[in-house]
């Protein structure tokens, strides 16, 4: 039960958010309308109308969040998944704090910070070898 709790769910509601993000962009992309129609200020239209004018940014980051949504889902290095998807969190956390600070997104923020610290703290020992000195 404490696995489920713990691990489990806060695993997959990631890759459900990651996920579903990813193949909203995806969709849009070739179908030429979202799935999910999401509520973005003009602030944040800008600030992520020029990432997407970068060209390569935008479709990377949402491979990367399809490919550890993926890698949630079926349970298969998830730690990798997490460390896949840490730099991205912070984005969206700094992108929905000061350039769309809605009540929903803020909320979904809440969540995967809170499922992310869940999953730090359950593969921590993965990560220890990265915190070793070398002699």
């Amino acid at each position: 039960m404490r696995t489920l709790c713990l691990v489990t769910i806060p695993r997959m509601l990631l890759a459900l958010i990651f996920g579903s993000a990813a193949v909203n962009y995806f969709w849009q992309v070739y179908v030429g309308w979202p799935l999910f129609p999401l509520q973005i200020t003009d602030h944040g239209k800008q600030f992520a109308g020029s990432i997407i004018m970068a060209g390569y940014l935008w479709p990377l980051m949402k491979t990367i969040n399809l490919s550890a949504s993926v890698l949630l889902i079926i349970n298969r290095a998830p730690a990798f998944a997490l460390a896949l998807l840490a730099p991205i969190t912070v984005v969206i956390i700094w992108f929905q704090l000061f350039f769309n600070p809605l009540p929903v997104p803020l909320a979904t923020v809440a969540v995967i910070v809170v499922c992310e610290l869940l999953l730090l703290r359950a593969y921590a020992s993965c990560y220890a070898g990265m915190f070793k000195s070398v002699p």
